[in-house]
Parts: structure tokens; C-alpha cells; sequence
């Protein structure tokens, strides 16, 4: 089996894992970038440092005991490194679903809710707690009602994220920018959205473009397509590179293992939760993957 038919099984078997099993007429690309999409929504389980903005220390002040407790079970979780996904909407195992605030702005939203009635989901919360990952770091830019019209669109949240924390989004500033022709509102943008079309905007004396990448006219996240691009063409070079390097690869496995294998059986699996290539004769992690 060649190593991108491989690497399509594992990609596979983690969409079958999540409930999506029938993928019709997509093509590589578009399976791969469904895993993508499906990782991005969740959050790894990695210790995560916490900034908090004043915004959202003052809603915080407001909350009934319940709401706080649920507040501060998350920012527990996510110092330890333990498993806050249960907090996010239901639709973040859904491998399909686009989570549009997440796609442009790239902006997560947990539900302040700690009691479990069934399930792995929370249940869910009249108030959803808005946060920016970059870097290792956990950015909780307010909390909102999750009845607002206007609660996956607020462009306060940039507002928010550039008065508390510019240097996290300094890479998406437009340079040379001084200004956009349509600065839109909250309503444009939903308007926008809903038609697939990214939007730039003035926040303060800068101009922004999508920080989570922006969205494709097919309705699917710009960084999962670029990124499912990317992978194929890594994958494919790495298969001729181990083409190329196979002896010395065997020499270094007889080095470290005294065990003399004439040819590589290469595979991928997980580690850590990072995928890895192993060579299976072995039992060896020959690479880590990063596309």
C-alpha cells in the first residue's frame, strides 16, 4: 500500500470514529480537510496559560454562582491540561459542521455550564464564555448571552483581543492598510458570512483580515483546505524520500534495535496525540509529522 493510501486510513478511520462514514463523491482533499476542521474545533489536551481581559472579568462579576463555577472549572481544566471539550457546543465532534466564528475569527465558545444531565456534553448555558487559543495561550475575551443576535458576530471581540492582546494577532494585520472602504457592522457580517464572503475590518488605527483564515465559497474553512493541500504534497515527498534514504534508515534502526531488517514498513499512528510515522518491523517512530 502506498504511504498517502495509508495515511488516507488513518484519516478515515478517525472520521468513521466521529460518525461520518459515507463520503460520497469527496475527493482526498476534502476528507482530509473534514479532520482538519473536526481538530480545530476541539481543544487538545494541553496545559494552557490564561489572560484575561478586564471585559471579561467584569461579566464575570455579574454571573450567578452556577455560571462562575463553570467559569472557573474551565480555566482549571485548561491550566492542567485536562479535557475542557465537554464545555464546547455538541457540534464540535460533528466533522461537518463549519463553525463559522471559528473559521474567520478564530474564536472558540464554551458553554458555562458544569452539570452533565447525559453524555459527553455539558449541558448547555444561557452564557457562553468566548476564547482565543494562539500559541499555548488561552485568551478569554468576555462572555456574552448565548440569546444575543449578534453573539457569533460581535466584532467587539477584536476590539476586545486588540486593546488586551495586539502582539496575538499581529500576524494578520494588513500592512500598509490605513483603512477599508466598508468598515461593517455586526449585521454585515452575518450577512457576509452566511453568503461565504471574508470581510477585512479597522479595529483602532489597524486593518484586519479573517484571523481564523477566513471561509471558501463552498462554505468550508480557507486554513483546512490550504493545510489538506499541503499534507498531500508532504506525504507524497516523504514516501520519496524514504525511497531515497531507505539504507541508511535501515543502518540507523540496526544501531539503535541489533535488529537487521531489509526493507522499511512504514505506517502511521499516534503519539502523544501528534501523528507519527513508524516503521512497523521495528516498532520505531521514524518522524514526527508536521505538514
Amino acid at each position: 500500500m502506498k504511504l498517502f493510501q495509508k495515511f488516507m486510513a488513518v484519516i478515515t478511520e478517525e472520521l468513521n470514529y466521529y460518525g461520518l462514514s459515507n463520503f460520497g463523491s469527496l475527493d482526498d482533499q476534502e476528507i482530509i480537510a473534514l479532520d482538519l476542521n473536526l481538530k480545530a474545533k476541539l481543544i487538545h489536551q494541553v496545559p494552557h496559560t490564561i489572560k484575561e481581559s478586564k471585559e471579561v472579568l467584569a461579566s464575570l462579576s455579574s454571573l450567578g454562582a452556577n455560571h462562575k463555577v463553570a467559569y472557573g472549572e474551565i480555566k482549571l481544566r485548561l491550566t492542567n491540561g485536562d479535557d475542557v471539550n465537554p464545555f464546547l457546543s455538541k457540534q464540535a465532534q460533528d466533522p461537518e459542521h463549519q463553525d463559522y466564528l471559528l473559521l474567520d475569527w478564530s474564536i472558540h465558545h464554551f458553554h458555562l455550564n458544569s452539570h452533565n444531565s447525559n453524555g459527553y456534553f455539558n449541558d448547555r448555558s444561557d452564557y457562553l464564555l468566548m476564547v482565543l487559543f494562539k500559541n499555548g495561550v488561552a485568551h478569554f475575551i468576555n462572555i456574552e448571552h448565548h440569546n444575543d443576535k449578534e453573539v457569533f458576530v460581535k466584532r467587539e471581540y477584536l476590539e476586545i483581543i486588540n486593546n488586551n492582546w495586539p502582539d496575538a494577532i499581529e500576524d494578520y494585520v494588513l500592512k500598509g492598510a490605513l483603512d477599508v472602504a466598508v468598515n461593517y457592522s455586526n449585521e454585515d457580517v452575518k450577512k457576509l458570512r452566511k453568503n461565504q464572503i471574508n470581510a477585512c475590518l479597522k479595529i483602532g488605527d489597524k486593518v484586519y483580515g479573517p484571523i481564523g483564515g477566513g471561509i471558501t465559497s463552498a462554505g468550508t474553512g480557507t486554513a483546512n483546505i490550504l493545510l489538506a493541500m499541503k499534507w498531500k504534497k508532504y506525504i507524497d515527498s516523504i514516501e520519496k524520500r524514504y525511497q531515497l534514504d531507505e539504507t541508511r534508515i535501515l543502518e540507523d534502526i540496526f544501531n539503535k534495535t541489533g535488529k537487521k531488517f531489509s526493507e522499511l514498513d512504514l505506517d502511521f499512528d499516534y503519539f502523544n496525540n501528534h501523528l507519527v510515522l513508524i516503521d512497523k518491523n521495528s516498532n520505531l517512530i521514524v518522524e514526527t509529522m508536521i505538514a
